[in-house]
C-alpha cells in the first residue's frame, strides 16, 4: 500500500491519539511521578477534627488517636474521587456508594478494601510533608500506618 499524504495524515493522528489515550488511561490508574506536597503546621487538623484537603494532589490528612494518615481520594472500588461528609465523619464515593471511616476502613458499598496510603514525614516545626506518586494498598487499618505528629 503506498504511503501518500492522506493515509500518512491518518496514520499520524491515529497515533498521537492512542498515546493520548495511553497517558490518559496510566494518570486514571492514579500512575504518577511522586511528589512532595508540604502541608503547612496551621493546616494539619487537630485529633479528632476533620480532615486537610488537597484538591490539586488528590488527597486527604487526616488526624486520629494513633497520628496522622494521608489517603489518596480515590474509590478502591473504580477510583471515583471521594468525598468527606462532616455529618457521618466519614469518607463517601458518591459513583457507587462506599463509605470509609477515618482510619480508611470500608464500612459500606462495594470497594474491596481500605483508601490508598501516601507517604507522610512530620517537619520538627509541626509541618507535614505528603508524598504522593506511589500508594500503599492495604487489606486493614493497624495502628502503625499512623505517622505520628510528634
Amino acid at each position: 500500500m503506498e504511503l501518500n499524504r492522506r493515509r500518512f495524515l491518518t496514520l499520524s493522528s491515529g497515533l498521537l491519539a492512542s498515546a493520548f489515550l495511553s497517558g490518559c488511561m496510566s494518570m486514571e490508574r492514579g500512575e504518577r511521578e511522586p511528589k512532595d506536597v508540604a502541608v503547612e503546621a496551621d493546616q494539619v487538623p487537630d485529633p479528632g477534627n476533620a480532615p486537610f484537603y488537597n484538591q490539586s494532589e488528590r488527597f486527604f490528612l487526616i488526624h486520629n488517636d494513633d497520628g496522622l494518615l494521608a489517603f489518596s481520594t480515590r474509590c478502591t472500588h473504580q477510583g471515583c474521587n471521594v468525598g468527606w461528609q462532616a455529618g457521618n465523619d466519614q469518607f463517601h464515593c458518591p459513583c457507587h456508594g462506599s463509605s470509609f471511616n477515618r482510619f480508611g476502613e470500608q464500612s459500606g458499598g462495594p470497594a474491596p478494601r481500605p483508601l490508598d496510603l501516601f507517604a507522610i514525614a512530620v517537619n520538627d516545626d509541626g509541618s507535614v510533608i505528603v508524598t504522593t506518586g506511589p500508594t500503599t494498598e492495604r487489606r486493614e487499618y493497624r495502628p502503625d500506618q499512623a505517622v505520628p505528629l510528634t
